[in-house]
């Protein structure tokens, strides 16, 4: 724990993907205390024409409550956070 999962297109190497995992656990290790062989790393592949549909309608925009960083393109990046008074930063997860 925990668990991270990617979603990205299709066009990274393994090395860079096993890079990009590594250093996605070692910043949980650094930064919030996590084990670096406890954390777990997934890359879900979706080509381009289908990442709105797929990735950003039901992770993005109909997860808001959830979403921590919005995207800087779509609806949302229109938009600013109540909380940050920062584009595309949220407070979702924040912990008190």
């Amino acid at each position: 724990m925990p668990h991270i999962i990617v979603k990205m297109y299709p066009d990274r190497t393994p090395a860079e993907k096993a890079d990009m995992a590594r250093r996605l656990a070692l910043d949980l290790q650094d930064n919030m205390g996590y084990a670096f062989d406890n954390v777990s790393v997934s890359v879900v592949e979706i080509e381009p024409d289908q990442w709105m549909q797929a990735v950003y309608e039901p992770d993005i925009a109909n997860a808001v409550d959830v979403l921590v960083k919005r995207p800087g393109y779509g609806p949302l990046a229109e938009e600013k956070d109540a909380g940050s008074g920062e584009p595309g930063v949220g407070d979702a997860g924040a912990q008190t």
